[in-house]
């Protein structure tokens, strides 16, 4: 018997800058809760050619998505406000881990 919480309530999405829209839309179909989903990513990191992924976007178009279910299951309609918040903190490189790549990086430059 499966719980009220089961696996298909809760999605944690890493590297989400690597997906487009479509992807979205497709975790979203998977995930049965829409406070479920949890996004992570870096902006910086974005690794297809010519993307431009903002998180705000997918705030956008996840809102579109819940509005178009809210009215085909409802006849009020709810505004989305997902939670979005910044690291402020770099916790995969510090300083010494930055020098350190940089003088391993200059070595194998100069021979």
């Amino acid at each position: 018997m499966c719980s009220s919480n089961d696996i298909r309530d809760y999605l944690y999405v890493d590297e989400a800058q690597a997906n487009v829209l479509i992807d979205a839309l497709f975790l979203r179909q998977l995930c049965r809760n829409p406070d479920g989903l949890f996004w992570a990513g870096d902006t910086a990191q974005t690794i297809s050619a010519g993307s431009s992924f903002r998180f705000d976007d997918l705030k956008a178009f996840l809102c579109c998505v819940e509005q178009q279910n809210t009215s085909i299951n409802s006849t009020v309609a709810s505004l989305c406000q997902p939670t979005m918040f910044q690291l402020a903190i770099n916790y995969r490189s510090h300083g010494g881990i930055v020098n350190c790549a940089h003088s391993v990086i200059e070595i194998i430059t100069r021979f």
